[in-house]
């Protein structure tokens, strides 16, 4: 089915995040359709977006065309090390990276420069298998 999102907007909780944590060049690594690009661009950051599926990156290029977005992986992406201060995987993103989460943490951690911040969130997969 189509997916068409028109909508750009950072949940409280982020907001938060990005006043209090952010800084510098920010990517936003698995950035679906683009929903936090632009409300943390206009706060004040340079703001790139990476996604593993290519209809995701259209429609993130579509909502905000004026922010760089790339069809990537969070594993193993082409930017130089050192590269940002901020990396944020927001909405449980990381949990769908398969088969190893870790790649995904270890890649943002040759992203960031020093005293770069990494943040990200996950549901409790301990938790999960008691369902």
């Amino acid at each position: 089915f189509p997916v068409t999102i028109k909508v750009s907007y950072l949940r409280e909780c982020e907001k938060y995040l990005v006043k209090r944590y952010f800084r510098g060049d920010v990517l936003v690594m698995g950035c679906g359709a683009g929903r936090t690009l632009s409300p943390i661009a206009n706060m004040g950051f340079k703001v790139v977006g990476i996604d593993l599926s290519e209809k995701m990156v259209e429609e993130a290029e579509k909502l905000n065309p004026n922010i760089p977005v790339y069809y990537e992986d969070a594993c193993k992406t082409r930017f130089r090390s050192m590269s940002f201060d901020t990396i944020f995987f927001p909405f449980h993103g990381i949990d769908y990276v398969y088969p190893d989460i870790y790649k995904a943490v270890r890649e943002a951690h040759r992203l960031l420069r020093s005293e770069g911040v990494f943040i990200m969130n996950s549901h409790n997969r301990f938790y999960l298998m008691k369902l």
